[in-house]
């Protein structure tokens, strides 16, 4: 199996096979492959060389003699058959219903069975560049079945799973360096911060910062993603409570009020608030219990900067000054539910009051 990085690589370098098999969960990866397959093999010729099918209306025998028939327009074509699970979409009659009826229909059905032509078309266009080249797009995949096994061995198959982490930051910045621009490391973190691994959004995001930039400046700045970046993104409340803990009431009232300002719903703020708040709590309890500020990611099921981040902030605040902070924040919650207050003024006040405190590094192991 190849991972996407390794697929993406090969066919960057011109290595083509006749098959590929593209599964998992996220989809923009498979579109991504799918369009630099479409740039780098039929390059001029994807207006006529290219057709995308629905597995539900068109069986794989049906899609491969499509894809083999002559074109007067393009020497090189590029199927994909997009919602394949394997016998029962290879089998479909075409119908135009998704799942169409597979009565009568099974492994052998045709010229040798829907795997039998399959693999007969990969031994044939394997050698050298292929002329045709069929793309099956899937959400999951059996492996144990027979046809996954050789179809492992034999052409390209990738699982398309979510990014996280670090795979997530690589590809970040592969992204802006295909345009000839780089990030700072800040401003990465303040990326990730937002917990979004929606690719299509961290893409989009990544052009507004692009576009933003122009032709002149080439390096996305920390200065640019806070100016651009979504107002309610948690990154905003990690700069909000970094001004708590240093004290600096006045900056953190400021950011409040932007956020405020930009019509961000109070209790989702609040929320928010909270549970920052519950996790510097829990990050303080750890220490104190001797574990190591490495394995703060793991315990609090966070990724490794946010983690970071939350242990320097846990070492402004003695244990004492943050269960007092979660007891107010709960009577702030009952206050807000029972109508006493407004959820706005509510913020207002708690931030001022946690600004008061006097804080000295207690925490363990700090």
């Amino acid at each position: 199996m190849f991972g996407y990085r390794q697929a993406r690589s090969r066919i960057m370098a011109d290595k083509f096979s006749p098959v590929y098999l593209l599964f998992g969960e996220e989809p923009f990866l498979k579109e991504e492959l799918i369009a630099l397959l479409k740039e780098r093999y039929l390059g001029g010729q994807s207006t006529y060389g290219y057709e995308k099918l629905e597995a539900g209306s068109v069986s794989l025998p049906e899609a491969l003699t499509r894809l083999q028939a002559p074109s007067l327009f393009a020497s090189r074509k590029l199927l994909v058959l997009d919602g394949f699970s394997g016998p029962a979409a290879a089998n479909a009659i075409s119908s135009g219903k998704p799942g169409g009826s597979t009565r009568g229909k099974g492994k052998n059905t045709g010229d040798g069975g829907w795997e039998q032509q399959l693999f007969n078309f990969l031994e044939r266009e394997k050698a050298g560049i292929p002329g045709a080249i069929l793309v099956l797009l899937a959400a999951t995949v059996d492996r144990r079945r027979r046809w996954f096994k050789q179809l492992d061995k034999r052409a390209i198959v990738v699982e398309c799973t979510p990014l996280r982490g670090g795979e997530l930051a690589g590809w970040i910045r592969e992204q802006v360096g295909e345009v000839g621009k780089t990030i700072e490391r800040e401003a990465l973190e303040l990326i990730l911060l937002e917990g979004e691994n929606n690719l299509w959004h961290i893409y989009n995001e990544l052009q507004k910062y692009i576009t933003f930039l122009g032709d002149k400046e080439p390096v996305i700045t920390p200065e640019v993603i806070e100016e651009l970046q979504a107002i309610d993104s948690p990154a905003n409340i990690f700069k909000l409570t970094d001004s708590l803990a240093e004290g600096d009431g006045k900056t953190a009232l400021g950011l409040l009020n932007r956020l405020l300002r930009h019509r961000e719903p109070p209790l989702k703020i609040f929320f928010m608030f909270t549970r920052h708040f519950r996790l510097l709590l829990e990050t303080c309890a750890l220490l104190e219990m001797g574990t190591p500020p490495r394995q703060l990611a793991g315990e609090l099921k966070v990724p490794p900067f946010v983690s970071q981040k939350l242990y320097r902030q846990a070492s402004l605040y003695s244990r004492e000054t943050l269960e007092d902070i979660i007891l107010e924040l709960h009577d702030c919650d009952f206050k807000i539910k029972t109508g006493q207050v407004e959820p706005a003024l509510a913020l207002e006040v708690i931030l001022g009051w946690i600004s008061s405190f006097h804080r000295s590094p207690k925490v363990a192991g700090v």
